[in-house]
């Protein structure tokens, strides 16, 4: 865990991973050196964002077109947005 360390040094607070598996071959990890690395992120303070392709959208799509072009739109609930709440929120859990 002293990466964690070092990029909790250098200010990092949040680690954002590309889609993963557990498995116990390959690779060679598996929950529990997940549920280890969530555990040690946030006795540091540094949130874990795990990616999943399911929340991608292309920016032709018809939500992400009619998110972008109008703020009461439903679908803009669906993006988080840079000047969002949601996005402030994040931002003050390090707080």
């Amino acid at each position: 865990m002293l990466k964690l360390d070092y990029l909790s040094q250098l200010g990092i607070s949040l680690i954002w991973l590309m889609p993963i598996h557990p498995a116990k071959t390959y690779y060679k990890y598996d929950v529990e050196d997940f549920r280890c690395l969530i555990d040690e992120c946030h006795q540091r303070e540094i949130l874990v964002l795990l990616d999943f392709v399911a929340n991608h959208t292309n920016y032709d799509h018809p939500w992400f077109r009619q998110a972008r072009s109008d703020c009461q739109n439903e679908y803009r609930k669906f993006y988080i947005w840079t000047d969002s709440q949601r996005v402030q929120q994040l931002s003050n859990v390090r707080k």
